[in-house]
């Protein structure tokens, strides 16, 4: 077996990319958006999440001059499931760009 420090085992391992898949279902149509990045330009904790889906909401065209918004997410509790995603959806219903957010979660074991 190849011998290698600490060090170098650490700075040859694989990049990590992330990437927050958004799909827009409208009755005009429908539409992907993803943000990504990795690891060196951010983590991938709640405010990255909540980052990504406040650009994609406020510069995507088919959600404008909607009222109601609803979101499917995974039950992750660090992610979908916190006082920061309140926030945000008492941000976009201040601002006006909502008058209703309904987040939906699917049952537990059956995310993928």
């Amino acid at each position: 077996l190849p011998r290698l420090s600490t060090s170098k085992a650490f700075y040859l391992r694989q990049l990590w990319m992330y990437n927050f898949g958004t799909h827009i279902l409208t009755k005009e149509g429908d539409n992907a958006v993803f943000c990504s990045w990795t690891e060196d330009q951010a983590a991938r904790g709640s405010s990255e999440i909540f980052s990504c889906l406040l650009t994609v909401l406020e510069l995507e065209e088919s959600v404008k001059n909607k009222d109601h918004l609803i979101i499917w997410s995974d039950s992750c509790a660090g992610q979908n499931k916190n006082f920061l995603l309140v926030c945000l959806y008492q941000y976009l219903i201040q601002k006006g760009l909502f008058k209703i957010i309904d987040h939906k979660f699917p049952e537990v074991g059956h995310t993928y």
